[in-house]
């Protein structure tokens, strides 16, 4: 507990130097935010050393560079015991990689990764392919907040092995295998680990995403921030709208 009995939420922002793709620190940004919204003590922990585990309710990896995530993955033992100490692991975009079983690449030799997720990413050919477009993810369905809106960034391909649970339906975009337009799934939720291709950042964006992030490892908190979330709410409405004239 923090101060005068209030919860905290400690947060390890992974490799904050080197993952940082899409405006990731707007991730943080919107955590430490939303916390203090929350009644929540934040406490954000930049981790560059994963030598010694750190005990966190959530470990963020922003996206990264693909040459950036073989590297790390070389210290996959120390990475996976460092991250047994996080209550959930939130992975965004191509770091996807980092946490598959396997990678492959174009004009690059192919690495293992962490094997946290059951899956196989593939690097996507330069010529000929649609990269990046705005983004539509069903991930709540039944919740006063089922759709979270961002943009997306496919330089991978990811096959997910079967029995394992996307993190929600793509209603806008490309899925997962960067093979279906404006269906398919997004993401994926293995264990602790919780995928989403959603950029933009997508905490900023999507406050209710980050929240649901937190009360899945802190528990129900009984703030109303409906009013709060005005701008954003809007904001969702009009580029639903908007994707709307799209298709």
């Amino acid at each position: 507990m923090g101060d005068a009995g209030r919860q905290t939420l400690t947060v390890n922002w992974m490799f904050p130097d080197l993952l940082w793709l899409n405006g990731d620190r707007g991730n943080l940004m919107a955590l430490d935010r939303l916390g203090s919204q929350l009644g929540l003590d934040v406490v954000i922990n930049r981790i560059e050393d994963v030598s010694e585990p750190v005990p966190a309710d959530l470990a963020v990896f922003g996206s990264g560079d693909l040459d950036v995530l073989a590297t790390l993955a070389e210290d996959g033992d120390a990475l996976r015991g460092f991250l047994s100490g996080s209550r959930r692991i939130v992975v965004f975009g191509t770091s996807v990689a980092l946490f598959a079983r396997t990678t492959t690449r174009v004009a690059h030799p192919g690495f293992a990764g962490l094997g946290l997720i059951p899956a196989t990413a593939a690097e996507r050919p330069t010529d000929g392919h649609e990269y990046g477009d705005d983004y539509l993810v069903e991930y709540a369905p039944g919740t006063p907040h089922p759709v979270a809106a961002g943009v997306y960034v496919k330089t991978v391909a990811v096959t997910l092995d079967e029995g394992v649970a996307p993190f929600g339906k793509v209603l806008f975009g490309l899925d997962n295998t960067a093979t279906h337009v404006h269906s398919g799934f997004d993401g994926a939720r293995h264990g602790g680990v919780v995928w989403t291709n959603l950029l933009g950042p997508a905490f900023v964006r999507n406050p209710w995403l980050a929240r649901a992030l937190i009360e899945e490892v802190l528990g129900p908190l009984p703030v109303d921030l409906e009013e709060a979330w005005d701008l954003e709410l809007a904001s969702l409405d009009a580029v639903r709208r908007f994707l709307a004239t799209k298709r």
